[in-house]
Parts: C-alpha cells; structure tokens; sequence
C-alpha cells in the first residue's frame, strides 16, 4: 500500500477537462444540439465588509435552468434542464447547499448569469450589536 498516492488539483482538473471533451465529443456524434450545463463546476464565496458575493461556474446554463433559493442562513442552488432530441427526451438535474457564515438581507440579493457563471451577491443582514433599553416606571 505504500504506492499509493493522492491526485493533486492539477490532476483531477486535466482528468475532468478531458472527460468533458470527450462528452462533447460523444454529443456531437449523436447530433445532439447545444452544450447542456452537467452541474456545478466550482463554487467560489468571498465576504466582503458589507456583502457575501457567490461565484458559481455554471457552463452551458441558462436562466431558466436555474433556482436560486436564499432561506436562513443557507444558499440552494438548482439546476434542470429538458433535452430533447430525435425520439428521446434527457432531464439533467444539479443541485447545491451551502450554509452561509452570517445572515443576509433576502430583499436585497441579486443573481445575474453571464458568460456560464452565476454570480450572486447577498448583502449582509444589518443588526444592531447593542442597543440600550429605557426604563419605564409604573
């Protein structure tokens, strides 16, 4: 078992590069239209002062294969795509959750597509850390 070694990122990145070639290849073979989104290629979450922001590669996506669903503290991302071709009909779904490190104002979210990547940008729920009380008498 000493043998064994663990793939870097660089590995696994040229192996999933050359497997999505090689379905491409087999979808145009087939005569199937368009490049249809396989899923969620990577994820990315920055948290600025004021804001989360969400990358999310998304190829061959479109608008309205996407949900996106902000509840809590939680981010859910949704794929579903209806292919059809010849005599066949193909769904591919996709799905992500990821749990957000603070809590954000839902009103005030934005999802855009463009170029194959969502980005998403979730402004930071505003709370005040301390507030004094007034004391009332009866």
């Amino acid at each position: 078992m000493s043998n064994l070694r663990l793939w870097g990122e660089q590995e696994l990145a040229r192996m999933r590069k050359d497997m999505e070639r090689r379905f491409e290849d087999l979808r145009s073979d087939l005569g199937l239209s368009g490049r249809a989104c396989s899923g969620f290629a990577r994820i990315h979450l920055v948290e600025e002062p004021e804001a989360l922001l969400v990358r999310v590669e998304a190829p061959g996506c479109c608008a309205g294969d996407l949900e996106v669903l902000l509840e809590d503290q939680t981010l859910s991302i949704n794929f579903q795509h209806e292919e059809r071709a010849l005599n066949s009909r193909r769904t591919t779904t996709a799905g992500q959750r990821l749990r957000l490190p603070c809590r954000v104002d839902v009103d005030r979210a934005e999802a855009r597509l463009s170029g194959g990547v969502l980005h998403i940008r979730m402004p930071k729920q505003i709370c005040p850390t301390a507030r004094r009380l007034n004391v009332i008498s009866d």
